[in-house]
């Protein structure tokens, strides 16, 4: 047995309290009956918390994998949800989901036969036949012993679409016990760390229950979370959307990372150019086969757009897209006909022309014509994704408040330009308070704590009539506590708790073992003081009972595997998880405070009431800062939302945005719908900060 420093310390509270009780026993010329029962008392407290100790480092064994299907199992379900529910809000199939089709790859992209299917050496094999359609994509997979493919096409070829829709009929033939396929954008990804690492915590990050410890794996470092556990038994399918979004200087090392892992089954999304460039540099991704996503054909969009509206030209029975479709069939050598034509061979432009011009009912497609405003297919493209916002924004919310379209705008903007700096398409609600700079961060600490302080300090002052007194109990300890609580705010973000299993006997002994060990010597000293056994009692008990509670409430207790996070899951969860162990802790000093004031130092009933709420005003905020929710209450729902960056109402406006399609969830995170409108209101944010960063100093 290995002796932590953990052990150490939980044996070393006690054995401390039970000195300074006999101490305080002679000191304050107390009866000797409190050091018989005080110091006994204090000293078993050491053998529950030893032997919990000692019983956790005992759970070390050999590794296993008992529970992890059905933990998969439980994955799947939730994964099949949220694909349902993403379909639903991307309206796909309505009326009809646009035609994709795509070829087999070029043979200098992928790897030899032989290695994609594992042929024996002595034996001939021949190339997969792998073209097909958008629904399918499973079937053709399923054709590929190594379970390992890359998706190859240009800027919105629908690569993400088609990943997105292999993941749900996966996920629709899946059986009880398979790997479960999960999409990972591999933006953040740094290909310096290792893949099944970063995989890990990402899939942590999604799902916070699969962040708790897996009890029943043991690696050389400890313990490893259930989504490693998972990763290493073979139960997660990952599908890597975007390797040509990783900086380019990295490719050739991300490369190499995802060929170590030889074994994995993966599905791998890139622009054709960047993977190209990348082959060239460090080879083919091993036992991979490739396909290459088709344009659209005119024919397809003649079809396709028309259905997707009723509105008419006035004054005529033709459909809005009749007079531009004709134009592009039948006049082939017009120049702006001709970029038309360019722009809307891709998914994502005739999504973005069906959002602008079938759903808002007010502009015309005809403008798309426009030779002089649009001299290149650049210059459509760029349109139609600025005018996605203001069309979408027109509309009346579903449900929920209606946000003006240059505000939504504006916030949107701050999101985008927040997640380029991080290098990630994930947003995370528990890491916006990283879009605030530090000093930012501490400045608004500093001043909003000295202001709660000043108000707890003259509140005090008034029903006590001594400002020495209250300066001695609110003003000195609360700046003590400030420069205590700075490191929350300087630190990285605070990850979220998921929702746990009900706390169990050992726990609930630990917590009432440190409740006790902080209690008697509280209510000795008090009594002491006052010389009145039944303050020093209620004190002690207050104190006692905040301490049991708040640990019990506060223990990182495994999470229940079959919840699945959402966004607003996640929030809850942890804001329960937050304000369980800081209202009881702040309770039993509210109560303890106010028994030192009102009654040690005999200011009456209404002081010590008093003096309680502004200890509470005073403590509060420094209970839930070291908690993600706490940090997300003080920094984004009130400093990002006084600063007008965002509003106050932030997750009625992601939610919002969700409905409308703006963004779609994964998991406990959001992220825009197209990595392009992340990239063009990123831009916006560049754009609108470099006149004043270029503008000359006055003199």
């Amino acid at each position: 047995m290995r002796w932590r420093p953990s052990l150490i310390w939980k044996a070393a509270l006690p054995l401390t309290c039970s000195v300074v009780s006999g101490l305080l026993v002679e000191t304050l010329n107390l009866p000797r009956w409190w050091g018989w029962v005080l110091v006994p008392a204090t000293l078993l407290l050491a053998v529950p918390l030893i032997r919990g100790e000692l019983q956790r480092q005992e759970t070390v064994g050999l590794p296993t994998v008992t529970d992890l299907p059905a933990l998969a199992d439980s994955l799947a379900v939730a994964a099949r949800a949220e694909c349902a529910r993403e379909r639903a809000h991307h309206r796909s199939d309505d009326p009809l989901p646009l035609p994709v089709s795509w070829q087999p790859a070029e043979s200098r992209l992928v790897d030899q036969p032989a290695n994609v299917r594992g042929t024996r050496l002595g034996r001939r094999t021949t190339r997969l036949n792998l073209a097909g359609t958008l629904h399918q994509i499973a079937k053709v997979y399923a054709r590929i012993p190594s379970g390992r493919l890359v998706i190859l096409g240009r800027a919105g070829a629908g690569k993400t679409v088609l990943a997105s829709e292999l993941l749900s009929q996966l996920l629709d033939d899946r059986q009880t016990g398979e790997r479960v396929p999960v999409m990972f954008a591999l933006h953040s990804w740094n290909p310096n760390a290792e893949l099944k690492v970063w995989l890990a915590e990402q899939l942590a990050r999604r799902v916070p229950a699969l962040s708790a410890p897996f009890e029943a794996a043991i690696s050389r470092d400890g313990q490893i979370s259930r989504a490693a556990a998972m990763l290493d038994a073979g139960l997660i399918l990952p599908i890597l959307d975007g390797f040509d979004e990783i900086n380019p200087g990295l490719r050739e090392q991300a490369m190499r990372q995802l060929n170590r892992t030889a074994g994995l089954a993966l599905i791998l999304t890139s622009r054709g150019d960047e993977y190209c460039k990348a082959v060239k540099r460090s080879g083919v991704l091993s036992r991979a086969e490739g396909i290459v996503l088709d344009d659209l054909d005119l024919s397809t969009i003649e079809e396709y757009l028309p259905r997707t509206t009723n509105r008419l030209v006035p004054g005529t029975g033709n459909g809005i897209w009749q007079p531009v479709l004709a134009r592009l069939r039948q006049q082939p050598d017009d120049p702006a006909a001709a970029v038309l034509r360019e722009v809307l061979q891709t998914p994502l432009m005739v999504f973005l022309a069906r959002a602008n011009y079938c759903d808002t009912g007010s502009e015309d497609p005809a403008e798309l014509l426009d030779a002089q405003r649009f001299p290149t297919h650049e210059a459509v493209e760029e349109h139609l994704i600025a005018a996605y916002l203001p069309a979408v924004y027109r509309r009346q919310s579903p449900r929920g408040p209606h946000w003006r379209p240059d505000r939504a705008h504006r916030w949107l903007v701050y999101l985008a330009a927040h997640l380029e700096a991080q290098q990630t398409t994930d947003l995370a609600w528990w890491q916006l308070r990283d879009s605030v700079p530090q000093r930012e961060r501490i400045s608004f600490l500093n001043w909003g704590w000295n202001g709660a302080l000043i108000v707890a300090t003259a509140m005090t002052g008034l029903v006590t009539g001594s400002m020495v007194f209250a300066a001695s109990n609110m003003f000195l300890p609360g700046n003590l506590i400030i420069l205590v609580q700075r490191r929350w705010v300087r630190g990285t973000s605070p990850v979220p708790q998921a929702k746990r299993i009900q706390l169990n006997l050992r726990e609930l002994n630990f917590a009432m073992a440190h409740g006790a060990a902080a209690g008697i010597p509280a209510a000795l000293f008090l009594t002491g003081i006052a010389s009145e056994t039944t303050l020093g009692i209620v004190a002690g008990i207050g104190v006692g009972t905040a301490v049991t509670l708040g640990i019990a409430f506060g223990i990182p207790r495994p999470a229940d595997q079959t919840w699945a996070a959402s966004v607003t899951d996640s929030l809850s969860a942890d804001r329960v998880h937050t304000l369980r162990p800081t209202l009881m802790g702040g309770l039993g000093i509210m109560l303890a405070m106010g028994v030192v004031g009102g009654g040690v130092f005999r200011y009456g009933v209404t002081a010590g009431v008093v003096i309680g709420l502004a200890a509470a005003l005073v403590i509060g905020p420094a209970l839930i800062l070291p908690y993600a929710w706490g940090q997300w209450l003080l920094l984004v729902r009130g400093y990002l939302a006084i600063t007008r960056r965002l509003p106050w109402r932030s997750v009625a406006f992601l939610q919002d945005a969700y409905q409308r399609g703006v963004l779609r969830q994964a998991g406990a995170v959001y992220q825009f719908r197209h990595s392009r409108l992340q990239t063009y209101l990123a831009q916006q944010s560049t754009r609108a900060a470099s006149p004043s960063q270029r503008q000359p100093a006055r003199r």
